[in-house]
């Protein structure tokens, strides 16, 4: 299909239908083509979207799930493709999506450590005594191991005695 400027276009017959990619969306990136879609219609009103909001309209808004950091990211990845390309094209010069939403990849770990009161009750007397009046020697000592080893208790069940 010749896609011409300005010409106006049926989103499900003549996109999707052709080219498939996301049908409820702004922006449409059909995985077996290079294309990227960007859909706007002069009234969105006539299909429920109202392009300006107040802070007291948004509060109204029922059944709207917010966008995740992940899809807003991916909307802006796809959008500043869409301007590199029109970089190469000659249609503009700069792309001002670029660098604006960057992934986070950097994860945040907290370590908690045991204090002295909770290695008591967990390598305490009160587990060994308790272990073996139950006939189950095994709790107490796979605990020691992992304890003083740093080895995994999968790793320590599966040791064998020689």
């Amino acid at each position: 299909m010749n896609f011409k400027i300005g010409q106006g276009y049926n989103r499900r017959n003549d996109l999707h239908e052709n080219y498939g990619g996301q049908h409820q969306s702004g922006i449409s990136t059909p995985s077996n083509h290079p294309l990227i879609f960007l859909f706007s219609y002069p009234s969105g009103e006539d299909f429920g979207y109202k392009d300006r909001f107040d802070e007291s309209e948004m509060m109204k808004l029922k059944n709207v799930s917010l966008m995740s950091d992940r899809i807003i990211i991916k909307h802006n990845e796809k959008v500043s493709a869409l301007f590199n390309w029109a970089i190469k094209q000659g249609y503009t010069k700069e792309n001002v999506f670029r660098g604006k939403m960057n992934r986070r990849i950097k994860k945040e770990f907290i370590e908690k450590h045991f204090t002295r009161d909770e290695l008591k009750q967990i390598l305490g007397n009160n587990l060994e005594q308790q272990s073996f009046d139950k006939n189950g020697p095994e709790r107490f000592w796979v605990t020691q191991i992992a304890a003083y080893s740093d080895a995994r208790l999968n790793e320590v069940c599966q040791l064998n005695i020689i």
